[in-house]
């Protein structure tokens, strides 16, 4: 049987995420030192701000895993509170769907019909996080009673980790869009901004998933092929008799 301990699922994804966030910061200061015309090109898949590189290749991988952690914790929750379970299962939906975006760039279809419809700029100058916002609201407030009904330990995981990551994709996103309609998508500061963004979007994803596992063997969940760790309690003093 494999065993996954949280502790481990942290410290391997937070590696992971800074990583590859460092190597893009890397990335800025050797094109601008070497330019594009060598034979290490644009080093694209580094670029943060580009389609297919490692930093959506690896979202893209955390958010499947959440979505089959969510699939457990829903058949665990099943047999003892099904209104929960049936909120786990729409959060493993909606990771699933997540992963599928975050590899195709679905979201970003409607920036150009809704950018000329609207005639959006500015912090709405990438038009998908305006019907983002609306979604995302919504959605949070109806998780509320699902956290509620949580251990407190990981509610307050869960929080901060979809703090981190709506920071990361809206916030800054938003940030983003700012300085483009003043300064030009070229802009030094763009490139940046981009780099935050999907950095916070991963370390949100690694607390989750990390927070996942956590929640699961802190429930006693478990799988015929795959077990929970909890972390060892503390060894308790040992007080003298007193006879």
């Amino acid at each position: 049987m494999l065993t996954i301990k949280a502790r481990a699922v942290w410290r391997l994804l937070f590696t992971g995420a800074a990583v590859i966030g460092a190597l893009a910061v890397v990335r800025e200061f050797v094109l601008n030192i070497i330019g594009e015309d060598t034979a290490l090109k644009d080093l694209r898949h580094l670029n943060l701000d580009s389609e297919m590189n490692f930093g959506a290749w690896y979202s893209s991988s955390m958010m499947m895993a959440a979505s089959g952690l969510l699939f457990l914790s829903a058949h665990h929750a099943y047999g003892q509170a099904r209104r929960q379970a049936r909120y786990w299962l729409v959060l493993a939906a909606a990771f699933a769907y997540l992963s599928l975006d975050e590899a195709t760039g679905i979201h970003e279809v409607f920036i150009e019909p809704l950018r000329g419809a609207l005639g959006l700029s500015g912090i709405f100058y990438w038009a998908w996080v305006l019907p983002a916002l609306v979604l995302v609201s919504g959605f949070a407030l109806a998780m509320v009673p699902f956290l509620l009904a949580l251990p407190r330990r990981s509610a307050l995981l869960f929080t901060l980790s979809g703090a981190l990551f709506v920071g990361g994709a809206l916030g800054f996103e938003m940030l983003s869009g700012l300085v483009i309609t003043a300064q030009g998508e070229e802009a030094p500061l763009v490139a940046l901004l981009a780099i935050c963004e999907e950095t916070l979007e991963m370390l949100g994803l690694a607390l989750f998933t990390g927070a996942l596992c956590d929640h699961l063997a802190r429930q006693g969940a478990g799988h015929p092929v795959l077990s929970f760790s909890q972390p060892a309690a503390p060894p308790q003093p040992v007080r003298p008799r007193v006879s």
